[in-house]
């Protein structure tokens, strides 16, 4: 069996099975592409593209787990107790995202 784009392989809208089915028999993607640009430009259904934005927004590094611990105590105070576990992960987001926002918005 010949492999197909990820196009091809998604021609109706599939539930998350079929797609990662359809996906597996993708050929697999060089080492020099722009990852975000292929999930932008060839992913036919939200399905596995959010997923896939999930997995990439994840830090890949220790560096990146100890600046959040350095964020946050900045964030969680003494006057600053009672915030919720929800809004504490939403401020440290945006937080050490902030940065980025510029980059990745540029792209799109």
């Amino acid at each position: 069996m010949s492999k197909k784009t990820y196009k091809q392989q998604t021609k109706s809208k599939p539930n998350f099975e079929t797609a990662v089915r359809a996906f597996a028999n993708v050929e697999r993607l060089g080492s020099k592409t722009d990852i975000l640009s292929f999930w932008k430009n060839n992913a036919t259904d939200s399905i596995l593209r959010d997923v896939a934005y999930t997995i990439l927004s994840v830090p890949g590094t220790q560096v990146s787990v100890e600046q959040l611990f350095s964020q946050l105590k900045f964030i969680l105070s003494d006057l600053r107790w009672s915030l919720s576990p929800e809004n504490l992960q939403n401020i440290l987001i945006v937080r050490c995202n902030f940065a980025h926002l510029d980059a990745f918005f540029d792209k799109f």
